[in-house]
């Protein structure tokens, strides 16, 4: 278990779209070539590849294990309970960096280091998977604010988007007004779940809708 990573999605069942759109053929032609491109130039690979890191990408990494760290401290940290986990976490994100590169450049991802940008996309993988894992293993959080974001999770279904005010009006029992409402939006919007929506001002106040984010489902 330790050195799985796991996913707890929401369950969609009653939300299918059953006449869902066909992939664009760009999308299938990309995806046909990069796993072409992995099976035919690594399946003969023997020697282990040595992949290194530019310096930008391992100070991420070098941060994101500094953060890690404390988090699994007996007593004060939220992983605490998920400390074997946790404690390889450091070496799944360098894994985790090292399938993108190769995905991103399966001809000669071998040959060049991993950048920056493909840690930081590491990283965020990673953070998806530290909050599921906490789901998988019944690691809840009792904070006030969470069980209010995990209220206004179940309360969007499948909607796409939503606003502060919609949310106060259909769980004004949960919250006591506004202040607590964005509380809560900006720990789903932390985790991925949604995102704020660039809406165009019509001359008056500029209104506040947040995106449900497909990463986040």
């Amino acid at each position: 278990m330790a050195r799985l990573l796991l996913s707890v999605p929401a369950d969609r069942v009653g939300f299918r779209n059953v006449t869902p759109e066909l992939l664009d053929d760009t999308i299938i032609r990309d995806y046909t070539e990069t796993l072409k491109g992995l099976v035919v130039d690594l399946h003969e690979w023997t020697d282990p590849a040595l992949i290194p890191l530019t310096p930008e990408a391992l100070k991420l990494h070098t941060e994101w294990r500094a953060e890690i760290e404390p988090r699994m401290r007996r007593g004060t940290g939220d992983l605490e309970a998920l400390r074997e986990w946790a404690s390889k976490l450091g070496g799944q994100t360098a894994r985790l960096a090292r399938l993108l590169h190769l995905a991103a450049n399966p001809a000669w991802g071998t040959q060049t280091p991993i950048l920056g940008e493909t840690m930081a996309g590491a990283i965020e993988l990673a953070q998806y998977y530290v909050e599921h894992a906490k789901a998988a293993c019944g690691v809840v959080s009792t904070n006030p604010v969470v069980e209010k974001a995990q209220a206004i999770l179940d309360w969007i279904g499948n909607r796409d988007q939503i606003k502060p005010r919609e949310i106060l009006r259909a769980l004004h029992r949960r919250f006591s007004g506004a202040a607590e409402v964005g509380s809560a939006l900006r720990v789903l919007e932390d985790h991925g779940y949604v995102r704020l929506a660039l809406t165009l001002s019509t001359g008056g106040r500029k209104p506040v809708v947040y995106d449900m984010d497909p990463k986040g489902r």
